[in-house]
């Protein structure tokens, strides 16, 4: 396939899409890395796990990464299932490396900088419909749940849990090391992550009526439930709109011509905690397709796996929060 390529336009600049761009950069003369809306992506606090940090070694940011000043290391990691009492995790002492607290925003302007440096191509198209893929042009489809590009050419969408989130930031005065909390609650569970002053709180839960639901009341009623998170949840100013939070993927997420990657591709249910790495991993497994003559197919096999390893983990995750919530929430989350 690559003797028949010579450029890969790749369709939406968050984290998977600054990946695969870097790394196509590297086989192909010609990049174009498409932003939709610059500057919008919603800031939030995210968990970077060891292996995100492998993966970026893998693609030549090793160096750049360890040096990049705006990421926290996760020290203390609080869980709290179904009481006030919490069990506490160290990150520090994880033998495969640190967990880190980035600012999704932040961590995206980052990685635009290094594709840039690499001679990616940053364009700000004023309309869609993106490029279709042709004759030695590749497209990478990096449009997130939504999966723009994948669509148009036939991709097939499933969803196995249509969660949403409520978030909301705000500001803690006084110096503190990165941390995390996580709560669950009979209708769903509170995250929140503190680096520095900075501090994000979720709300995860389900859609219910969906648009015809009233978000902020919702966040509201759901404070009482909380133990560890109840003061921090008071003082944050209540979301007025939710975003999209469950567990989806594309049957075939490649094909003539294009790949989905990141969350276009498969998107994790936030429990898991595994959605920077999985956004890194697609960027890999297109490299590793690329020289093959069939790697579109081969590259769905191994989202398809991925996807069976990660719903039997999900699966456990819910199982073990029954033990503390017989409510109707965790026994359909735990039944899919």
């Amino acid at each position: 396939m690559s003797t028949r390529l010579t450029s890969a336009y790749v369709t939406g600049s968050g984290v998977a899409g600054c990946l695969a761009a870097i790394g196509l950069r590297s086989r192909l003369p010609e990049v174009i890395l498409a932003r939709k809306d610059p500057g919008t992506s919603p800031g939030f606090l995210m968990t970077v796990t060891p292996a995100f940090a492998e993966h970026l070694g893998v693609l030549g940011l090793g160096t750049a990464w360890n040096g990049w000043p705006l990421k926290h290391e996760l020290g203390i990691h609080l869980s709290g299932w179904g009481t006030g009492a919490t069990s506490v995790s160290v990150s520090t002492f994880d033998p495969r490396g640190p967990r880190y607290l980035v600012d999704r925003t932040e961590l995206e302007q980052f990685l635009l900088a290094q594709a840039a440096l690499v001679g990616v191509e940053v364009v700000y198209p004023v309309e869609e419909p993106w490029p279709e893929p042709a004759s030695g042009r590749l497209v990478i489809d990096a449009t997130g749940r939504r999966a723009l590009v994948a669509r148009r050419s036939g991709g097939r969408r499933r969803s196995l849990s249509p969660l949403v989130a409520l978030h909301a930031m705000l500001d803690e005065a006084g110096p503190a090391a990165g941390s995390a909390v996580i709560a669950s609650v009979p209708n769903g569970w509170w995250f929140s992550a503190r680096a520095g002053r900075k501090v994000s709180i979720f709300f995860i839960t389900e859609p219910g009526t969906g648009h015809t639901r009233d978000w902020r009341n919702l966040w509201l009623e759901s404070i009482p439930q909380t133990v560890c998170l109840r003061q921090r949840a008071l003082a944050a100013t209540p979301p007025g709109r939710p975003m999209l939070a469950g567990t989806s993927w594309l049957e075939n997420p490649a094909g003539p011509g294009w790949y989905a990657v990141g969350e276009a591709a498969f998107a994790l249910d936030p429990l898991s905690g595994g959605g920077l790495e999985f956004a890194a991993w697609t960027a890999l497994r297109l490299l590793e397709s690329f020289d093959r003559a069939d790697g579109p197919a081969e590259y769905g096999r191994a989202v398809v796996r991925r996807v069976g390893v990660y719903r039997a983990t999900r699966q456990r995750l819910y199982l073990n929060a029954l033990h503390h919530h017989q409510s109707g929430f965790w026994q359909r989350q735990a039944a899919l």
